[in-house]
């Protein structure tokens, strides 16, 4: 038996991936600490796992408030340093690194870090001894991440080094090398989705989307409050935003404009009401929340915002899937969806009703759905989790072999290059995504 703690932050995305994972580790025999957000308790009371949040429900409240004014795919360098001083000051990060050092123990504790949430884990790890992996959970935070060190290379080391003080720890020269530091770097996608990682100084192991055979298994029975919305016609669409606010305003009234002229029953499904028409068409039910992985396959497409644990859900279940993503990492996997041939991916710019009606019609085709159903029998293999808790495991059985030691005079700096295949690939993105990726504002610190 093992302890193992599990380190992240943000939203639904970022934290259900974990909450799996510690399931799946509890199951096995080990103890689990997940340490997130306030939101999450009830989340970690149901997998059965031990739980302490960084935060309070107002606090996390506040962060979700002050994430959803960047709804597009710039921020201001203003905003950014606004956001990050409020919300990932040298304060906030000592009491994390705080809560993490409760649950370390230097014999048989190991760290699984999101990146983002890496910066106090790592601290802990060094300061005990302990092994650490850190986790990607979309190819996104990897680009984003050597971005915004090339951006702000002194501003990250300095808060880095802060940290390091406060601990007793020797300063680093190089903040994005100290985070390749963990001999276990693990990315939550496939390698058929996305592995071009080249930017990135170490290699990164990717094991497939965080959703277990159990989670993809025959379709659960429909809720009775849900059965009469399949009664006489085809199978409805399914629109789902963020579970944050950080979609833009006109997503859901655009979408489901364009819904309302098409002859088949759709249901959106958002907490927040207010986002929607105060009147929705005949054809279109309102859900605060689904039992999404459950139903999923019920449904004949899914139009969402682009997040990856919707896209992953939708390719498992084989079901189509409209993409109109417009921040964060959502442009990006919409654009990998529509080149795999699975789905469409629509910026900001052609939400426009026609252009929306037109791509669901033809994504209601049999062909398509064919399509997505034969890609999902030729992918659907990996059982992400239990490959993720083989590796958690060895690591535990090994702590020596995997624990850090930044030593900024010895540590060997790898290269980081782009060759002309990476290059062409970039120049091949549609306007909007290479906007987006040049002015990421993701805040990876």
């Amino acid at each position: 038996m093992s302890d193992y703690i599990l380190c992240t932050h943000w939203s639904d995305g970022d934290v259900i991936p974990f909450i799996r994972l510690g399931k799946l580790l509890k199951k096995r025999g080990n103890r689990v600490i997940l340490l997130t957000h306030a939101k999450y308790e009830k989340y970690a009371e149901e997998a059965e796992i031990g739980f302490e949040a960084w935060d309070t429900q107002d606090e996390y409240m506040e962060l979700m408030e002050d994430l959803s004014q960047y709804k597009g795919s710039y921020a201001s360098e203003d905003e950014i340093h606004a956001f990050r001083s409020k919300h990932e000051n040298i304060e906030i990060r000592i009491k994390e690194l705080r809560i993490i050092k409760r649950y370390c123990k230097k014999d048989h504790t190991v760290i699984l870090a999101k990146s983002g949430s890496l910066i106090p884990a790592l601290v802990a790890a060094e300061l005990y001894q302990c092994p650490i992996a850190h986790i990607f959970v979309a190819p996104y935070e990897v680009g984003s991440t050597v971005s915004f060190y090339g951006l702000y290379p002194d501003k990250l080391n300095d808060e880095a080094n802060a940290l390091r003080k406060v601990a007793g720890l020797a300063p680093i020269d190089n903040w994005l090398l100290w985070q390749c530091s963990p001999k276990v770097q693990i990315g939550l996608w496939p390698e058929w989705f996305y592995d071009d990682l080249q930017e990135w100084p170490v290699k990164i192991q990717l094991v497939g989307f965080p959703i277990s055979f159990e989670q993809r298994s025959e379709k659960k029975e429909l809720p009775t409050d849900l059965k009469d919305i399949w009664e006489g016609g085809s199978s409805p669409i399914l629109i789902s935003g963020s579970t944050g606010r950080q979609v833009k305003d006109e997503f859901y009234k655009t979408v489901i404009s364009a819904v309302g002229n098409i002859n088949r029953k759709a249901v959106v499904v958002t907490k927040y009401k207010e986002y929607l028409p105060s009147t929705l068409p005949p054809n279109v039910v309102w859900k605060e929340r689904l039992p999404f992985n459950d139903i999923l396959g019920y449904f004949s497409l899914i139009i969402h915002h682009g997040g990856i644990g919707s896209l992953s859900s939708a390719l498992y279940a084989g079901i189509p899937q409209l993409i109109l993503a417009s921040n964060a990492d959502r442009p990006l996997n919409g654009s990998i969806i529509k080149h795999l041939g699975v789905g469409e991916y629509l910026p900001p710019a052609k939400w426009k009703q026609n252009i929306i009606t037109e791509a669901i019609e033809e994504l209601l085709t049999l062909e398509y759905k064919e399509k997505c159903n034969s890609f999902t029998k030729i992918h659907g293999g990996i059982d992400a989790l239990e490959t993720i808790c083989n590796i958690a495991e060895k690591i535990a059985e090994n702590p020596k072999e995997y624990r850090i030691h930044y030593d900024p005079k010895t540590y060997q700096r790898a290269p980081i290059s782009i060759n002309n295949n990476s290059i062409k690939q970039i120049s091949d993105l549609p306007p909007e995504v290479l906007e987006h990726l040049l002015n990421k504002m993701r805040f990876t610190s």
